[in-house]
């Protein structure tokens, strides 16, 4: 405030800051004149009624002590009214402060006293209860050490017991630490909350304490435990660098998803066409050879065996079944084409009506063989064996071991095993968050 006076436009700053410290130090010293005021007040009323005066004569022991009380607390009204009573005669700040219970939990909250006294208290217990575990640990292994009888079960015990009890104090100071750490955050307002706050955090601690155990058990022991360590360090560097990242593989599963949904697509758009075909009272279409007349002589041959319980009706379904995709396939493979074919199909007099009533399920072999093309790198798409000469040039879906066979294989197993190594990522990352 003081430098601020050689600021152009703050010259005022340095006479509002001593206006008000010297305000503040004069309404101190006023509390404090107050504070003793009253004291001494108190300790007049306290001489009066013990000595042998008659102030009071005539009025009994209880009357006496009653009235010593009502004076007694009307001086301490009187000391909480005081500071706000001087500064309305006055002037200054003295209505902001007061000397009730209320104000002073505020005091201490805004001060941090209930934040402090809840790490305090979490760190205190979480310390005690460590060491007693510790204590208590040592104690039953000295003890089964004293009642086993096979040696190497006694040494056994002998060393859980040193080692329990070598480890009582780190332990405890751990818990110290973790306690503390754990009973710091939100802001108490009151005893209550503060004493609320350092039981969560002690409680916390003791569940990681426990977990922690569990890990070192899982993983067999110290060394077992310290390798753990080290495993899962090993691993967070390789989520940092982008490797093992549970998103990407995650996307990953995602585009077989797309790939499979368009691939699926295809499909179904052909077995959609030969039901609407089917359903006609007359229908004319035929692909090489197979005409959905004599599918549907199939179909009626096979419902006929299935409603007169026929011996044969299995071996009908199964004929009709056949037929069934022999030509959704016969379909597929005519959309699925590529672009120069098509255009030729068009391009012929003979067929081009039969082009028109396979526009629907062409739109979906586009979009097929468009994700294929844009995903040529995809672990599926490669491993299934297209590149970019067989997405531009006609799949054939009928041959054995064809790409387009082997992409629905390819897409199963690798989903399967991606979805099986998140789980394990998630897995290790549980497993590395207990332990803290």
């Amino acid at each position: 405030p003081a430098i601020a006076d050689i600021v152009p436009g703050q010259q005022g700053m340095f006479k509002k800051w001593l206006k008000a410290a010297a305000g503040t130090f004069i309404e101190a010293l006023v509390r404090v004149a107050i504070l003793f005021f009253c004291v001494y007040i108190i300790r007049i009323i306290c001489s009066v009624w013990s000595s042998n005066n008659d102030f009071f004569a005539g009025a009994g022991p209880v009357t006496k002590k009653l009235l010593q009380a009502l004076l007694i607390m009307g001086v301490i009204t009187f000391m909480s009214k005081a500071p706000e009573l001087i500064s309305e005669i006055f002037g200054g700040n003295g209505g902001k402060y007061g000397f009730g219970l209320k104000d002073l939990k505020e005091k201490l909250a805004a001060g941090g006293f209930f934040s402090a006294g809840a790490v305090a208290g979490g760190a205190a217990t979480s310390f005690v209860r460590n060491a007693v575990n510790s204590g208590f640990t040592a104690k039953r292994a000295f003890k089964k050490a004293a009642d086993a009888t096979d040696s190497k079960e006694k040494r056994s015990a002998i060393w859980q017991g040193v080692s329990s009890a070598a480890m009582l104090l780190p332990r405890a100071a751990a818990g110290f630490v973790s306690g503390g750490i754990r009973s710091f955050g939100k802001d108490p307002k009151d005893f209550k909350s503060m004493r609320e706050q350092a039981h969560k955090g002690a409680a916390g601690a003791g569940e990681k304490a426990s977990e922690r155990a569990r890990y070192k058990a899982q993983h067999g022991g110290i060394f077992g435990s310290a390798f753990g360590h080290v495993k899962d360090t090993v691993r967070k560097v390789g989520d940092w660098a982008g490797f093992n990242n549970i998103e990407e593989i995650t996307a990953e599963n995602k585009k077989f998803d797309e790939i499979s949904a368009k691939k699926k697509a295809v499909r179904t758009a052909a077995e959609g066409f030969v039901e609407k075909e089917l359903s006609k009272g007359r229908s004319d279409f035929e692909i090489d050879g197979l005409t959905i007349t004599d599918l549907k002589a199939k179909k009626v041959a096979m419902e006929q065996a299935q409603a007169s319980g026929a011996a044969d009706y299995g071996t009908k379904l199964a004929d009709y079944q056949t037929a069934f995709k022999k030509m959704t396939d016969k379909l597929q493979n005519q959309v699925l084409i590529s672009d120069k074919s098509w255009e030729a199909l068009l391009n012929n007099k003979a067929t081009r009506e039969f082009a028109a009533n396979l526009s629907d399920i062409r739109q979906s072999a586009i979009e097929f063989r468009s994700i294929l093309e844009k995903n040529l790198t995809n672990r599926a798409v490669s491993a299934a064996g297209f590149n970019k000469e067989n997405v531009i040039a006609d799949i054939d879906i009928t041959l054995d071991g064809a790409p387009y066979k082997n992409l629905g294989t390819e897409l199963d197993i690798l989903k399967t095993a991606n979805i099986n190594k998140i789980e394990q990522m998630r897995k290790e990352r549980e497993d590395s968050e207990k332990k803290k």
